[in-house]
């Protein structure tokens, strides 16, 4: 568990990371950067859905409920089943600042890559249950 428990905490965490400057991750995500100012003075106390959202369009790797609550884990999950929620990410190369934004970028493919592992196993399994009904339904047809 990710120990950024107030929003002023987790917007710092995460402009840092992502961007390098608050105003950098603000145009990233499409939000002002006021907005996100407002947070870490405190004036406003949470991250809004809105804003949330706008956020995980941008970093797809961030787990929403993480943003709005700081409780969980920092990074979105598979759910369980292997259901995904992928979502669209949003590059903007004039925020690439220093290393945090590669480091960034690096830390959500690797998330995304385990994303689609899971995925894949989940598609092999599928396959496998297929191929034993094809087999059945072949042996049956033998008999007839």
């Amino acid at each position: 568990m990710d120990t950024a428990t107030t929003a002023k905490d987790r917007i710092q965490e995460i402009a840092q990371e992502y961007a390098g400057t608050v105003k950098g991750f603000a145009r990233q995500v499409g939000a002002t950067p006021q907005n996100l100012y407002d947070i870490i003075r405190g004036q406003t106390k949470q991250i809004s859905p809105a804003l949330a959202d706008k956020i995980v369009r941008a970093c797809p790797a961030l787990s929403r409920s993480w943003l709005l609550t700081g409780e969980g884990p920092k990074y979105a999950q598979v759910q369980e089943g292997g259901g995904v929620n992928i979502q669209e990410s949003r590059l903007d190369n004039s925020t690439v600042n220093g290393g945090g934004f590669i480091t960034a970028l690096l830390k959500e493919l690797d998330a995304q890559r385990a994303i689609t592992q899971k995925c894949l196993a989940q598609i092999d399994k599928s396959q496998a249950q297929i191929d034993r009904l094809i087999t059945l339904l072949e042996a049956e047809r033998g008999r007839k």
